[in-house]
């Protein structure tokens, strides 16, 4: 849980260490296969089992209240979105430009955007209030001041994105819920470091 050290090992077997919790990764899964919704539903949960580990609850069995999980699950997936809306609208621009230093600006500013994101999500996971979604600038500066774990949490993050392409062995099909496993290491170990800096474990 949140309470536990931030290592591979840890984050790795995170969402696959009891029966509920791999349950848990064949629902998302099998969610994923309907288009935007099975996505948000999947943010939501993450976001829930976030808020759960915070207040030293099981997480597991999550997939409950899914009126819950889209509310959440949309308002975090519409601020993914428009932090990417500058690099979207320069990939566009490249694109009918035929830019190669246009597109080499757009994987700039969508590194940016991404890396910019667990700065508001532990933190909105942690009392559902929107104003953490649209408020950048406190979550740039937890970002900033991240420090070494919030690398490491990235390392391990970067770690658990490669093997989840391990999934596209199986038919293709299998990276659905390898994705699902990924998204959840991810949300471990940003929701580990930023909990634990700003005192959100009850």
């Amino acid at each position: 849980d949140l309470r536990s050290p931030l290592t591979l090992s840890n984050a790795l077997h995170f969402p696959l260490q009891s029966a509920r919790s791999r349950r848990d990764v064949l629902i998302g899964g099998l969610l994923l296969w309907i288009p935007v919704l099975g996505f948000v539903l999947n943010m939501g949960y993450r976001l829930q089992m976030v808020h759960r580990m915070q207040r030293n609850q099981s997480p597991w069995p999550g997939w409950n209240h899914f009126p819950e999980l889209l509310l959440h699950g949309g308002v975090a997936s519409a601020a993914i979105l428009g932090y990417h809306l500058p690099a979207l609208a320069v990939l566009l621009l490249a694109w009918k430009l035929a830019s190669a230093q246009l597109a080499l600006l757009r994987l700039i500013l969508g590194a940016a955007a991404t890396f910019f994101l667990p700065g508001f999500m532990t933190f909105y996971a942690y009392d559902f209030d929107p104003m953490h979604v649209i408020r950048p600038a406190p979550a740039l500066r937890r970002v900033l001041h991240g420090g070494r774990a919030y690398l490491k949490a990235w390392g391990i993050g970067i770690c658990a994105c490669a093997l989840s392409f391990a999934g596209l062995l199986l038919l293709g099909i299998g990276f659905a819920w390898t994705s699902v496993w990924f998204w959840q290491v991810a949300a471990f170990c940003f929701s580990r470091v930023f909990s634990e800096q700003y005192g959100l474990l009850e």
